[in-house]
């Protein structure tokens, strides 16, 4: 089944440099732009407007799988819980990092967050108890720049970073189940970038012969895929060099009966590729790879396949996937 990309709304945000964009679970469009959140209706009309009491650039923010009112989002060393019916009210913040986060992400059973900082630690969050569950450290030796819970099992949390390195947590013990570095020369036909394939983005999803598959977004422009079948480290599948320079973030999205990856890059393109599996060998084929002609800094897609994708500029551009 072949693929397009189709561009169906550019939103004016009137603020250059948007961080990050999320889609909600009924559809609407979340930016952030250093210290203010903007909340965008399905049919691209702005809904509401807030600014975090804590200054600095957010950089992620999510909502809760199970509790439709519940926000997270990451601003500098702090997680904070809002409510939508009341954005302007926090309902409570915690400071457990050390540093900068780059990534916030919700358990599927909507009970933790975890948060990767630059200091290279995970911190794991408890909503009910509003306090910290457990700190996962002393394995990056760089910037952690993506952390993610497990979509099939309760107790996984995988992490990675700028020093290559993509780990594998048991975070109810806060132990290090497996670690893989990830090597220069992954791409199979010698076509990656010279940069260092740091890890910065991850995407995890079940599939129906491999328990869990994982999806990363690497420096040297590839998007690898890696196995979880085996109880310690992600064990590597295959990849592709999909760009030109750096991948910076990767997402997954069902499709029918087909599991569609989407990665963004410095090159500023966008590229929508298939995950085939035959035998349980896997392949990325059918690539669609189109100019969004900036440099991206986030993308997000939803369960309807539209793509959000936020750059350098004052706009966001929302695609769907065909």
């Amino acid at each position: 089944m072949a693929v397009s990309l189709t561009l169906v709304m550019k939103i004016n945000t009137r603020i250059e440099d948007t961080a990050c964009v999320y889609f909600g679970n009924s559809g609407d469009l979340f930016t952030c732009h250093e210290n203010i959140i903007h909340c965008w209706s399905p049919q691209g009309t702005m809904t509401a407007s807030v600014a975090s009491p804590i200054h600095g650039t957010i950089n992620c923010i999510q909502q809760s799988p199970t509790c439709p009112n519940t926000f997270v989002y990451a601003v500098q060393n702090a997680v904070v819980f809002c409510d939508n019916r009341k954005w302007s009210s926090p309902v409570h913040t915690l400071t457990c990092n050390k540093d900068e986060i780059n990534e916030v992400s919700f358990h599927p059973s909507g009970k933790y967050v975890c948060a990767g900082d630059d200091s290279g630690e995970v911190k794991v969050m408890d909503i009910d108890d509003k306090k910290l569950f457990q700190t996962l450290s002393g394995e990056h030796d760089n910037i952690c720049s993506t952390a993610v819970f497990s979509v099939t099992k309760q107790w996984e949390l995988f992490s990675g970073g700028l020093d290559c390195k993509l780990l594998r947590w048991n975070f109810s013990i806060g132990r290090l189940v497996g670690a893989t570095v990830v090597p220069k020369d992954l791409d199979e036909g010698g076509n990656c970038t010279v940069n260092p394939p740091f890890v910065y983005s991850v995407a995890a999803f079940p599939t129906g012969t491999d328990n869990h598959i994982l999806a990363c977004a690497l420096g040297n422009g590839a998007v690898a895929l890696y196995s979880l079948r085996e109880k310690k480290a992600a064990k590597y599948v295959t990849s592709s060099q999909l760009h030109s320079s750096s991948a910076v973030r990767v997402g997954h999205v069902r499709r029918s009966s087909t599991d569609l990856l989407v990665s963004g890059g410095n090159d500023g393109r966008v590229v929508v590729s298939r995950v085939d599996c035959k035998d349980r060998r896997f392949t990325i084929t059918d690539t669609v790879s189109i100019s969004h002609d900036s440099k991206i800094n986030w993308l997000t897609v939803s369960k309807e396949c539209c793509v959000c994708v936020a750059d350098q500029t004052d706009f966001v551009s929302i695609y769907q996937i065909q």
